[in-house]
């Protein structure tokens, strides 16, 4: 900073943020020419290296690849163990993150922050981790009960045009919500450029980003009962699947936005499919590495409704829907199938035909 001259020139004036990949064994503190001190922050050789190892593509062209054929080979308990590979390795690469966030929040925030982006699958993991940054756990317990307030303004849902679309029972619960969001606006609310950006077309109406937030506000409430389940050990999967399921609300129980009318049948806030999804991306793997779970008990969770990713992923290693079939219906074997799925199909752009993985495939027994 200081070599090139940047302390000197009034056109680093603006800089608000200085990031730097090796840290100066001196104690440097970067400036601007009219000494105003700029936050530092050094990325670690760690993290760039979990940066450069996502995957080059975002989705690969759905249908059969050139390891259909030597899948076909290979018999069944070939095939289970490379699913159970797979599978145990993203496991390890799940736990090495959360393991990350709780060594720098605490266990906690960090159970916060997944169970928020859990809440977001479907497209709205980004906004929903991004309200749970900034509005940590720890702030929200201090808080009290002001904490639902809190995320629905963070969120940037308590606003005039909100309120003006909203059906007349709902404007009551808003005029709560409001009334205790006035008082504390400066401390949480952003800039406009810094809104969250949340995804609200092509969702199912259970999954809209109003009831995500409300889910999540209603897990507040019952905080300690949900941490207790969640990383107990041993972790059993059934009594959180069964408190997930339960999660009450007043409102959000009854509502699937804040423009929507009241339902008279009862919503779950946290359905079952979203409770496994917890279990499989980051409970079931925490709870493995701790000796709180065996992979037998792991196998044993079944899901049915495999997602776009593991469908794709079964058509290209399968070749169609019916082989693929036997291999879409457990928590541990959708998992395995999207490993494979990042390390080969998306770091492939040839289109199979310099992918390395059949030939891999050759040599496994």
């Amino acid at each position: 900073w200081d070599g090139h001259g940047h302390a000197e020139n009034p056109a680093f004036r603006d800089v608000v943020l200085h990031v730097v990949f090796q840290a100066d064994p001196r104690r440097v503190h970067t400036r601007t020419s009219d000494h105003r001190e700029i936050p530092q922050v050094v990325i670690s050789d760690m993290q760039l290296s979990d940066a450069l190892a996502r995957p080059q593509r975002d989705v690969a062209i759905a249908h059969p690849g050139r390891c259909v054929a030597p899948l076909k080979g290979l018999p069944t308990g070939a095939v289970e163990r490379l699913m159970r590979e797979a599978a145990m390795f993203r496991s390890g690469a799940k736990t090495r993150r959360w393991l990350k966030m709780a060594d720098a929040h605490g266990r906690d925030a960090a159970l916060f922050l997944c169970t928020a982006e859990t809440l977001g699958y479907g497209g709205n993991s980004l906004a929903m981790r991004l309200l749970a940054q900034r509005a940590p756990l720890a702030l929200l317990k201090a808080e009290g009960d002001a904490a639902e307030s809190i995320l629905f303004g963070t969120a940037g849902f308590l606003s005039a045009e909100q309120h003006e679309l909203a059906p007349s029972d709902t404007k009551d619960y808003l005029r709560e919500l409001w009334d205790t969001w006035w008082k504390i606006r400066p401390k949480f609310e952003t800039s406009s450029d810094r809104r969250i950006p949340w995804k609200t077309y092509g969702q199912r109406p259970a999954n809209h980003p109003h009831r995500r937030v409300g889910a999540l506000a209603a897990l507040l409430h019952a905080w300690p009962q949900y941490r207790r389940l969640a990383l107990a050990r041993p972790f059993q999967v059934k009594p959180l699947l069964d408190f997930l399921q339960g999660l009450d609300h007043e409102f959000w129980s009854h509502r699937h936005t804040l423009q929507s009318n009241a339902s008279v049948q009862r919503i779950a806030l946290f359905g079952k499919l979203q409770a496994l999804e917890l279990v499989a991306n980051h409970l079931g793997p925490l709870a493995m590495h701790e000796s709180g779970l065996t992979y037998k008990n792991y196998y044993k969770l079944r899901n049915s409704a495999a997602n776009d990713k593991v469908k794709r992923a079964a058509l290209r290693l399968f070749g169609s829907q019916k082989a693929g079939d036997p291999w879409v219906k457990r928590v541990c074997h959708h998992q395995a199938l999207l490993q494979i799925y990042q390390d080969f199909c998306l770091e492939d752009s040839s289109d199979c035909a310099n992918c390395p993985f059949p030939e891999q495939l050759a040599q496994w027994r």
